[in-house]
């Protein structure tokens, strides 16, 4: 069985306004919000500012993960100096 790859992720606006997603693409879909490129929620409320991120592990069933209380990474870990943060 083959399992696509996925991330949870939290964007965040300046006056504390967050946003959850889930995609399959974090590295375009973050700078899709960053840009305001797609109507919604997002654009909407100015969430541009990524805050967190999660990558599930696809072997472990989806019901387990919900008690797990670690694994988020916070998103300038990965992403280095953000300018935006």
């Amino acid at each position: 069985m083959m399992y696509k790859s996925y991330f949870v992720y939290i964007m965040s606006s300046k006056s504390a306004v967050l946003y959850i997603g889930v995609t399959s693409n974090l590295e375009i879909r973050v700078q899709q919000h960053k840009l305001s490129s797609i109507d919604g929620f997002t654009k909407k409320y100015k969430c541009d500012r990524a805050v967190g991120e999660y990558d599930p592990d696809p072997s472990i069933p989806s019901d387990s993960t919900q008690d797990d209380k670690g694994g988020w990474i916070p998103a300038s870990a990965n992403r280095g100096n953000d300018k935006s943060q």
